[in-house]
């Protein structure tokens, strides 16, 4: 809207209050004289398009008061211009004629320029500020919701990540103590087979007539007197 502002603001520099007091003293201005002060009414209006009658130079010269029309036009803000009315100027008023080439200058001819590019351009930014302006703090808005979203992923890819270090600890720990339990399974196996053995040799033990340890015993005992018997005679 910058350069829209400045291309307003240079029509302005046209303007002049003797050249609004000579436009106000016409009786009957030409026709593209009228468009352009029918225009700048509508905008200064802040409504939809005036009545008709409004519209005719006798009503419209009522507002190009030497002392209070250029600094209306100066203070004017785009935003208060009426949406209906800027569309009735596009369709019914723009573009504005300006004083051709070669044209024999005026009085008014650079009041007339001043304000045919006062108020295109003043439409122009009015475009601005009713669209593009909204589109711009949609965007931006948008771009911050994207934000807090992207923010919200970053946290929720931390935490999966972290639930899968955990679970990947917590798959090592199962292996591990399955591992143990096989290994105390085995050992438990182990013991009850050699249980099982020393309970069967206990059986057979008992039931024999004969008592193994025993019997080992006694001949062990007769080994030795018949060495001490084969000794004393050896000695003898």
């Amino acid at each position: 809207a910058g350069p829209l502002l400045e291309d307003a603001e240079a029509g302005l520099v046209m303007v002049d209050h003797d050249s609004i007091a000579a436009l106000r003293g016409m009786v009957l201005p030409s026709e593209d004289t009228l468009q352009v002060a029918q225009a700048v009414v509508i905008l200064l209006s802040g409504a939809g398009v005036p009545d008709h009658r409004l519209l005719q130079w006798k009503e419209v010269k009522k507002h190009l008061k030497p002392e209070s029309f250029l600094s209306t036009l100066s203070k004017f803000n785009v935003k208060n211009a009426h949406p209906e009315a800027v569309e009735q100027l596009e369709a019914n008023w723009l573009p504005l004629p300006t004083p051709l080439e070669g044209e024999e200058p005026t009085e008014t001819t650079a009041l007339i320029a001043g304000l045919s590019q006062w108020v295109t351009s003043i439409v122009k930014m009015f475009h601005i500020y009713t669209v593009i302006k909204p589109k711009q703090s949609q965007l931006k808005e948008l771009t911050a919701e994207k934000k807090v979203l992207s923010n919200s992923v970053s946290e929720l890819t931390s935490r999966m990540k972290a639930l899968q270090a955990r679970l990947q600890d917590l798959m090592k720990n199962f292996q591990d103590a399955a591992e143990e339990k096989n290994s105390s399974v085995a050992g438990l196996e182990n013991l009850t087979a050699s249980c099982n053995i020393a309970g069967k040799l206990a059986q057979v033990i008992k039931s024999s007539r004969s008592n193994p340890i025993q019997d080992a015993l006694d001949r062990t005992e007769q080994q030795l007197e018949c060495l001490l018997g084969d000794t004393l005679v050896a000695a003898a």
